[in-house]
């Protein structure tokens, strides 16, 4: 390795640029990012459809599994062109806000997150709320769905706190 040189840095004993690192870690960064939403999405379709399911159900027994279970299918790719956009937006918002507050205060970085998933997912809910005959799905249920859907945020600002430490 050169010295004086202050951009090249020596990786797993081979000499790689600055650029080249920055590159890697903005792929690490929207590869986490992308993954944490992936789950929250799930997580937050499959709640929504089941919020769906027990108010459709109540005080007939319940749904039959194999129909949950489809209609959970169903939900999860006919929800994704309109909820899943606003997922993506709500936790990217959340998560980069999240991030550069706890520049200053890393020790509060893994609360910070998964309190921005929560409160990003628990916004999108109460949006969704306001608007008349937006995805019925994603606007199922009332405090106990906003709950879950909060959950669901929360979860996802945990998978990138973790995807992102390691």
């Amino acid at each position: 390795m050169q010295v004086g040189a202050p951009h090249w840095r020596r990786i797993l004993g081979r000499e790689v640029s600055m650029a080249s690192v920055a590159v890697r870690r903005g792929i690490r960064v929207f590869a986490s990012y992308g993954l944490a939403t992936l789950a929250t999405y799930v997580l937050a379709a499959v709640a929504a459809t089941q919020w769906m399911l027990a108010s459709l159900t109540e005080g007939s027994g319940g749904a039959a599994a194999p129909s949950a279970l489809l209609a959970t299918l169903q939900d999860l790719w006919g929800l994704l062109p309109s909820f899943g956009p606003i997922v993506a937006l709500a936790m990217g918002i959340g998560l980069l806000v999240a991030s550069g507050l706890t520049w200053f205060a890393p020790a509060l970085r893994g609360v910070g997150l998964v309190a921005a998933g929560t409160v990003a997912m628990i916004g999108v809910q109460v949006a969704l709320h306001q608007l008349p005959g937006f995805i019925p799905g994603a606007r199922a249920g009332g405090a106990g769905a906003t709950l879950a859907q909060g959950i669901a945020g929360g979860v996802g600002g945990y998978i990138y706190y973790l995807l992102r430490r390691t």
